[in-house]
């Protein structure tokens, strides 16, 4: 990190050069008497040099965070208490970030030798920010004397000790998620958010006498843009204060302390290619000649240099300067770029703020505005009217990304698996990874279920579609969640899968395919996961049943037949009968129990009789033909005859006897 020395009218802030190579989190802005506070973290960038990798910005109860440090690049804000802070996306690579007493700080995530490792941070300050500040940037006052202050109050003249001074520990960094819940303490003070105008206050159309300080809103910068001189915010305001999803905040809760639990686990490292320090000597001067050079001819906004405002022409001293720094640390001017771009939004935010400027030369303005973009198209563009016009085979606001590089995901919500008997269900959810672009990037689905003897089936069809992009770093992704829970009425479970899922790729030409992601889909109530070597496995849980495509606990009934019961011991995929032992609580079955109890008993009591009555009449009739008995009882069919003539005139003669 490099300081320069700035100045502005009567506000200085350092009166010499220094830089800052030490890695660790630091403090480069914080307000002291109101909760504003800026923390950037640094890693070693390359054998000598040190980069900005992570920036942290707090207002009260609210903190945005945006961190490349580790993998998965996170954007965005990690405690909304208060919904003070305006973070506006300008492109997807650019951010400004409004705190309520103004204070702006600029962040630009460079592509640095092919891929996205660092970041470029300018604090712009408010009026009320004069002698309240303290931190790597200084202090903002007309006082070159106290520029090294330390957290102790003291003067320190050696760089390097004033740079470790405001290095801080994880118990204060806003990079540790145990940090992310502000006390009452640490919320905002309402009542500093009073706006006044003062331009408005003196009269309704300001005279053309009226100094410029007259129209600098004394309010939050969410406001600051009713006031007559002041111009509109630019940029799209980046989501809101709170985690866009429609999951549960619960849930999401989960997932946000998951991933930042990534940041702060292991070793911090920056994707990047290691370049070792060139062999040659470079002087500074030499240095400060090539970086000279590179601006005038390649930073269009050195075009205007002329005509642009007066604090122009230090921000291309201090551009160049910084440019010339990197050069003699890495050997090679590939970060020319990167400071040709701080120049080129240093004069933007200039002409911004500069109403009188910007009111006086509408034309120049019109001009610088027109024949300015953003990164210079990453030389794979043209610019016009302000917009790059990207060559052929390039995408992004600024050229940055070739349609040939497919998206990466490097994680994902939930790792994988999607519950669909609970909130964290698959349907929308984040990944994170990079080359994520809005309108281009696209899934390809690809449904598959696994049957309980393990045989997978894939669907041949497959689904093209559009995803939600967030930042180029975090998207959103649909997968179906599958059907719902359904209670079963068949005992047949060979046509149902024991679990489903869906295959996901993503493209952003529609032929160059990133690696498969596998989202499986299951019920948590009966079903277990674990990871094997050969991905994912799943079981059924002791005590349940799986049945026609929904869980059972053991011993609960099918409510469409009450004789059916979950009996995993008996089999866990099929209904087994529940009333072989005892009477079901149906009232239904009770009733038809009942009734056949009692025919039951009714049978059994007109047997007793009709064998009683046939008693009787076999002795009278052996009596009267005894000789022949034995022919009789030979022939069966005239026995038979014999006996149900008797059953039918026994009750005859029984009916007789009771009249």
């Amino acid at each position: 990190m490099n300081v320069l020395r700035k100045k502005n009218k009567l506000q200085y802030c350092f009166s010499r050069y220094y830089e800052n190579q030490n890695e660790g989190v630091f403090v480069m802005y914080r307000h002291n008497s109101s909760k504003q506070e800026v923390q950037m973290k640094t890693k070693q960038c390359n054998s000598v040099a040190t980069c900005a990798c992570a920036v942290a910005v707090r207002a009260g109860g609210d903190i945005f965070l945006i961190d490349l440090c580790r993998s998965p690049v996170l954007i965005k804000h990690v405690s909304c208490k208060e919904n003070i802070l305006d973070v506006r996306q300008i492109t997807p690579y650019s951010y400004q970030i409004y705190m309520p007493l103004g204070t702006m700080t600029s962040v630009t995530i460079n592509n640095w030798w092919g891929y996205e490792s660092t970041l470029n941070l300018i604090i712009y300050p408010s009026v009320k920010d004069i002698y309240e500040t303290q931190g790597l940037c200084g202090v903002l006052n007309d006082n070159q004397d106290d520029d090294f202050m330390t957290p102790s109050g003291d003067v320190e003249m050696d760089n390097n000790v004033f740079s470790i001074s405001w290095r801080i520990g994880n118990e204060d960094s806003y990079f540790d998620s145990r940090n992310h819940d502000p006390d009452l303490s640490q919320l905002w003070d309402q009542s500093s958010l009073f706006c006044v105008c003062i331009a408005a206050l003196n009269s309704t159309t300001p005279s053309s006498t009226a100094i410029e300080d007259q129209f600098v809103p004394l309010c939050s910068a969410s406001v600051s843009s009713s006031c007559t001189k002041e111009p509109d915010v630019q940029g799209t305001r980046y989501q809101t204060c709170n985690i866009r999803t429609k999951r549960s905040k619960q849930s999401m809760s989960i997932e946000t302390e998951r991933i930042l639990s990534k940041h702060i686990i292991g070793s911090d490292v920056i994707v990047h290619n290691i370049v070792k320090r060139s062999t040659s000597n470079i002087t500074l001067e030499e240095a400060l000649y090539e970086c000279t050079r590179f601006f005038n001819g390649n930073c269009t906004t050195s075009l205007f240099e002329n005509s642009l405002p007066n604090s122009n022409q230090d921000s291309k001293n201090s551009s160049i300067t910084n440019c010339a720094l990197d050069y003699t640390y890495t050997g090679n001017m590939s970060l020319a770029s990167l400071h040709c771009e701080t120049y080129r939004s240093e004069v933007d935010e200039e002409i911004r703020r500069n109403s009188t400027f910007r009111e006086e030369n509408p034309q120049i303005v019109e001009s610088f505005r027109a024949m300015t973009c953003i990164n210079n198209c990453n030389n794979h563009g043209n610019c016009v009217n302000g917009s790059c016009i990207c060559h052929e085979q390039y995408i992004e606001e600024d050229c940055s990304v070739s349609l040939r590089d497919y998206p990466v995901v490097e994680d994902t919500y939930g790792g994988g698996l999607c519950k669909k008997n609970m909130d964290v269900c698959c349907g929308e959810i984040p990944i994170y990874g990079s080359r994520f672009v809005k309108g281009t990037t696209k899934q390809n689905l690809q449904k598959f279920n696994i049957y309980t003897n393990g045989t997978i089936v894939i669907e041949n069809a497959t689904k093209v579609e559009n995803l939600t992009i967030i930042n180029p770093f975090e998207a959103e992704i649909y997968v179906p969640c599958g059907s719902k829970q359904r209670r079963s009425t068949s005992n047949d479970n060979s046509s149902i899968p024991f679990v489903t899922g869906t295959r996901v790729s993503l493209t952003n030409d529609g032929t160059n395919y990133g690696p498969t992601q596998t989202y499986y889909i299951y019920d948590s109530k009966c079903q277990g996961a674990f990871n094997s070597t050969d991905g994912y496995a799943f079981y059924l849980l002791e005590g349940t049943c799986y049945i026609g495509d929904a869980c059972y606990s053991e011993g609960e009934r099918d409510t469409s037949d009450g004789c059916r019961k979950c009996l995993p011991s008996s089999d866990p995929y099929s209904w087994s009968n529940g009333c072989t032992s005892g009477i079901t609580d149906s009232p239904t079955t009770i009733i038809i129990s009942v009734c056949v109890v009692v025919l039951v008993i009714a049978v059994i009591i007109a047997a007793i009789i009709i064998f009683k009555c046939c008693v009787q009449k076999k002795k009278r009739i052996a009596g009267q033909f005894d000789r022949n008995a034995t022919v009789i009882m030979a022939d069966h069919t005239k026995l038979d005859n014999t006996l149900m003539f008797c059953s039918q005139q026994s009750l005859r003669e029984s009916g007789r006897g009771t009249e």
